[in-house]
Order: C-alpha cells, then structure tokens, then sequence
C-alpha cells in the first residue's frame, strides 16, 4: 500500500470511532438532511497529461450526506499559476474533481495539487495538499 492509501485508511477509521463515540447530535445546516458525516480530502500528486498538467482531488465521507462541495486548486511553483474549479455533489458519501494547467513555460516545473471540501457534518471541512511534483 502507497501513503496516501494508509494515510486514507487511517483517516476514515479515526473517523468512524469519533462518530461512534461522540455525544454530539445529528447536524442539520440546512440541506444537510439531519446526517453527521465525517470526511477526509485526498489530493493526488500532480501528473503530465498531454501537454497539460492534471491535479485530482477527492473528498470522501463515512456516510451519505445532503451535499459535499469540493474545490480543487492546481498550482504552478515556478511560474506563479494557479487554476481552481469547483463543485458541490449532492446525496453522496465521495466527490472528485480534475483540473488542468497547460505544462509551464519551464522545462520542470514543480506543480501541487490542493484540496478543500465542505459538507453538513462535524468538523465541517476538510483539507488536503500534495507533494511538490517536479514535471517535465
């Protein structure tokens, strides 16, 4: 198993024993539908894709919730770039999302990816960066 799976694992498993455990009531923040949800973002490490560079990310939760919004930023190192999309999942235990740089003007830029999530649950958000990826 790479890292960034045990790291997930042991992520999800500290969050089913504090739900488990906890005393707090069910959270209801609107659309939330009443569940508690813990989740953990995941970004991956940035890869070449064409001639552009993909960052994904990844949140996912230990039950359904109402909504999870993501939003993943892709940045460049060297050249100062950032791109950022976002978008919110409804009903759903996971959400992932891809966005794109054109490869920098540089030969071997470093690139990281960044992940946020936001969703109806305790504690209500979650994040995630990637290494620094040299790409050339």
């Amino acid at each position: 198993m790479n890292k960034k799976t045990v790291k997930t694992l042991i992520a999800l498993l500290i969050g089913i024993v504090l739900i488990a455990a906890s005393p707090l009531p069910d959270i209801d923040e609107g659309d939330g539908g009443g569940t508690r949800a813990y989740c953990v973002a995941i970004a991956d490490n940035p890869v070449k894709w064409g001639t552009a560079v993909r960052g994904y990310g990844t949140v996912l939760c230990t039950s359904t919730t109402g909504w999870i919004k993501i939003e993943v930023n892709l940045v460049d190192g060297d050249d100062d770039r950032i791109e950022k999309r976002t978008i919110t999942c409804y009903n759903t235990t996971s959400c992932s999302l891809a966005v794109y740089l054109p490869h920098g003007g540089h030969y071997g830029n470093k690139y990281q990816t960044r992940v946020s999530g936001y969703y109806p649950g305790y504690p209500p958000g979650t994040y995630d960066e990637s290494s620094w990826i040299r790409i050339y």
